[in-house]
């Protein structure tokens, strides 16, 4: 157990198997270049874990854990709070987390990758916020009841959530990203989620679905779809564009409300199946407001 605060400026800090450290609400000072590794189920908990190294460009991981480490209440701060400086990022990834490890309740800020989760891991109640991506995964992951605050900063392309092959999104929100709330890949799924006030809602790619989503107040595109993707029960709501279905995608059961431009486009061997356009107003521009065009340019 931890009983005060600390500096720890060496190289790593191990917590090795079945082994646990508690925090109690204290807080590790850090220096990130490798800072906490967690082994065979280790535990970690109640902690504030904050980067001592002032360099501008992101460096670092402030938390590995290996083969069903379990992290809970645990907090990663990117920047010395010392600084007060909310326009920069001094961490490259808080939360690494591989094979069969969690997190639950965890957070991090001003982390340039706040989450990256690899190989059966699983997150619960977590929530990133000021980052470049606030969730990344890859290879049958599972993120569940979990938030990302964007900052809407043009030169850091955020995206809340980069969902990568095999891995699913479920009950989780996206706000404010200047690229994406969610960027949905091969054969992963999205499902009773939100984006609000992003550039662009969710982006689909390759054999990903979501369902039962709500995109609101996309500058750009609620639902953007690339190459056998399928949205199912979802609605975009006050977007530029509600879907675009570039090729070979589906959206079916779903709804456009108070879209600018258009509410759906379709490409080539797309399909829509029993959707509505409701009020596409053409506002930006009087020669738009078509609530379906169908449109074989975006052939493959």
């Amino acid at each position: 157990e931890l009983d005060d605060n600390i500096y720890f400026n060496q190289t790593r800090f191990l917590i090795l198997n079945d082994t646990s450290l508690d925090c109690k609400g204290n807080t590790l000072f850090i220096n990130m270049v490798k800072s906490i590794k967690m082994y065979g189920d280790s535990i970690l908990k109640k902690c504030i874990i904050e980067n001592t190294e002032t360099s501008i460009a992101p460096l670092g991981i402030a938390i590995f854990s290996y083969d069903a480490g379990d992290i809970t209440n645990t907090s990663i701060i990117g920047m010395p709070s010392v600084d007060n400086q909310t326009d920069l990022i001094g961490l490259k990834v808080g939360f690494r987390l591989y094979d069969d490890s969690s997190a639950t309740d965890c957070k991090t800020l001003a982390v340039d990758e706040g989450f990256f989760i690899s190989g059966n891991t699983y997150l619960k109640d977590c929530e990133a916020s000021f980052y470049s991506y606030g969730f990344v995964t890859e290879n049958d992951t599972i993120i569940e009841d979990s938030i990302a605050w964007g900052s809407n900063r043009t030169w850091a392309l955020e995206r809340g959530f980069s969902v990568g092959d095999d891995s699913k999104v479920i009950n989780c929100t996206s706000y404010k990203n200047w690229a994406r709330g969610f960027s949905v890949h091969q054969n992963s799924s999205v499902i009773n989620c939100t984006a609000i006030n992003n550039s662009n809602g969710f982006w689909l790619w390759d054999t990903s679905t979501v369902k039962n989503s709500i995109s609101i107040n996309s500058n750009g595109t609620g639902f953007y779809l690339v190459g056998a993707p399928t949205v199912e029960n979802c609605q975009a709501i006050s977007s530029e564009l509600g879907y675009k279905l570039y090729y070979d995608s589906k959206a079916i059961d779903s709804v456009s409300i108070n879209s600018d431009y258009y509410g759906f486009k379709a490409g080539y061997n797309s399909q829509i199946i029993n959707c509505s356009a409701i009020n596409t107003t053409g506002y930006t521009n009087e020669s738009w407001g078509y609530g379906f065009i169908l449109d074989n340019q975006y052939a493959p």
